[in-house]
């Protein structure tokens, strides 16, 4: 009797440590996905703060912003977006087809790669990555910015993404 209520009992202990075991997973990979998330906005704020500087710094003044199909220092081309709705001559269009274009999340590299696929700086300090397509004016006569960032977690399958458009006043580039 003594050994069956010891079977039990062991039983018992087994299938709670495995659910023990299955919820601290579950914990440590929810935790991971929010700082992916976390990172994904840290993206954001850093691509708000280079179209703020495009706009709000004298240096700026008489510099010229290309938007290209590869993203190059992450300003990209907009799907569609054509030269004669640039709306400054401050930005310039470098992309012969902008009608055929992917989603910036899914727009590859000259090798095969996702343009957002790596963070820019895989040793925490920057476990992020961001696209600024720019979109043209609005009826107000203010920029129309689209910022895509994504992030990675610890584990680098844990990843964010998030997306906004900002619209911005820029004195120095309203030309």
């Amino acid at each position: 009797m003594v050994l069956i209520v010891m079977i039990v009992i062991a039983f018992l202990v087994i299938s709670t440590m495995q659910s023990t075991t299955m919820d601290a997973h579950t914990s440590a990979n929810d935790s991971d996905r929010q700082l992916a998330m976390q990172n994904a906005q840290s993206g954001l704020r850093n691509a708000e703060d280079d179209i703020r500087s495009w706009g709000e710094d004298n240096d700026n003044e008489d510099k010229i912003f290309k938007f290209d199909c590869k993203c190059t220092d992450h300003r990209c081309a907009a799907k569609g977006l054509e030269e004669k709705n640039m709306g400054t001559k401050r930005f310039e269009l470098s992309c012969n087809d902008t009608k055929n274009l992917e989603e910036v999340w899914r727009r590859k590299n000259d090798t095969g790669e996702y343009l957002l696929s790596t963070p820019i700086n895989s040793q925490n300090a920057q476990n992020y990555d961001y696209a600024i397509e720019y979109l043209g004016k609005n009826s107000d006569n203010k920029f129309l910015f689209r910022i895509t960032a994504k992030g990675w977690g610890e584990n680098p399958s844990s990843t964010g993404m998030v997306q906004e458009v900002v619209e911005a006043t820029m004195p120095y580039l309203n030309i």
